[in-house]
C-alpha cells in the first residue's frame, strides 16, 4: 500500500483549504508546541479514534516524522485516505503555539 507524502513546505500552502492535518503526537509532546488548526489523535489512541476521520483525506503530523508512517499504515488499513508530512512539526517553518514546556 502506497502512503503518499509532502513536506512541510507543501502543507503550509495547502492549509488555507479546507483539509484536516492530525497531529499523532502525545499529550507530552503537545507542551512544547502546537500547530493551530490541527487536531491531535495520539498514535497510542488513534485506533480507537480513526472512525470519526473515515474515510476523509487527512494529513499525519509528528514531531519529526517518524511515527506518520506507522499511523498511517494503521489509518489506510481501516479505509482513509493519508498523505504523510515529512520532517514533522520539527521541520515546520509556520507558525506555533507554545502551551508550556516539559
Amino acid at each position: 500500500m502506497k502512503i503518499n507524502s509532502v513536506n512541510t513546505t507543501q502543507l503550509e500552502k495547502r492549509f488555507k483549504v479546507d483539509l484536516i492535518v492530525i497531529g499523532v503526537r502525545e499529550p507530552m509532546e503537545l507542551r512544547l508546541n502546537h500547530i493551530s488548526g490541527t487536531i491531535n489523535v495520539p498514535l497510542s489512541e488513534l485506533t480507537v479514534k480513526i472512525k470519526p476521520l473515515d474515510p476523509q483525506l487527512g494529513y499525519l503530523m509528528c514531531r519529526s516524522g517518524a511515527r506518520n508512517m506507522r499511523a498511517a499504515n494503521l489509518v489506510m488499513t481501516s479505509g482513509c485516505h493519508v498523505v504523510n508530512v515529512k520532517g514533522g512539526v520539527s521541520a515546520w517553518d509556520g507558525p506555533v503555539s507554545s502551551i508550556g514546556g516539559y
